[in-house]
């Protein structure tokens, strides 16, 4: 079961994201946090392919997540405005249909810390071509006490 979760972009004085880093990993360490593995997901952007006629094109964009620590057979996919969880299967049907073409990714590596009821799980996020990362990306999430 999924608990409360928050995420934002951790805050930054410049795109240099090492500075960031260090300070989550200092914070971390003073709470007393213990570092539960490894955290990693990917986004990915889907435009609506441009040879579809106009009426075809409700929605013009989605974005998609893949877990692979948290959901590794499923995908969250934004429409919309509306967000539906599916399985990986529908990768496929998107291929064949070829009704939407990839356009940008972003992935996200980093680490799962537990610190009473909260899991945080935080790393920076590096678009596909790029060298360096471009932010860092921080989520909480309240789990319930079993006390």
């Amino acid at each position: 079961a999924m608990g409360v979760v928050f995420v934002f972009q951790w805050p930054s004085e410049s795109r240099d994201t090492t500075a960031s880093v260090e300070k989550l990993k200092q914070l971390m360490n003073e709470l007393g946090a213990h570092r539960q593995g490894p955290w990693e997901f990917v986004i990915k952007k889907h435009s609506r392919n441009p040879k579809m006629t106009k009426s075809d094109q409700v929605v013009k964009e989605i974005f998609y997540l893949e877990s692979q620590t948290h959901f590794p057979d499923k995908i969250f996919v934004e429409a919309g405005g509306v967000v539906v969880e599916a399985d990986t299967e529908i990768l496929n049907v998107m291929e064949k249909v070829q009704s939407f073409t990839a356009h940008r990714q972003v992935a996200v590596k980093g680490s799962i810390y537990r610190f009473g009821d909260f899991e945080l799980r935080w790393g920076p996020a590096k678009a596909t071509n790029d060298i360096e990362p471009f932010a860092v990306v921080v989520e909480i999430e309240y789990l319930a006490s079993n006390t």
